[in-house]
């Protein structure tokens, strides 16, 4: 029902947010720039909408919806590239603009030492995005 995928996607924001406070403290601590467009806004588009809706469905791991809505912006319009790159800069695990692997591992790294009550939900809400979005070619 509908009621229970708008808990799951408002549970799977809370998780992002907090996996994205983490990585904000963790590049703070680190030296990485976490201030150039970390909570920077980006100007809404025809597309905004979509793009949402495709970044919550990979956040709770929903590959059906996620294909059907990246097949509605392909074919409206937007690049694959483009796709790519929303959906690479939205992933829970981001220290400011930083995405590459190894950022990632010493960030889940610093993560297990500094807040182990938190590594598992750390991990899953990154894993669920992550794999979802290499399902549908999204991620590499």
């Amino acid at each position: 029902p509908e009621s229970t995928r708008v808990v799951t996607v408002h549970s799977a924001m809370r998780d992002r947010a907090y996996v994205r406070n983490l990585t904000r403290r963790f590049g703070e601590e680190m030296g990485y720039d976490v201030e150039s467009n970390f909570y920077g806004s980006f100007a809404r588009d025809e597309f905004t909408e979509d793009k949402n809706q495709l970044r919550e469905a990979l956040l709770i791991g929903d590959v059906d919806s996620a294909r059907e809505i990246a097949m509605r912006l392909l074919e409206a319009g937007v690049t694959r590239q483009g796709l790519k790159q929303s959906v690479g800069l939205f992933q829970p695990i981001a220290v400011g603009r930083q995405t590459k692997p190894e950022i990632k591992m010493q960030f889940l790294r610093w993560a297990k030492k500094n807040t182990p009550s938190g590594y598992e939900r750390i991990r899953n809400t990154q894993r669920t995005y992550e794999m979802t979005a290499r399902r549908l070619g999204l991620m590499n």
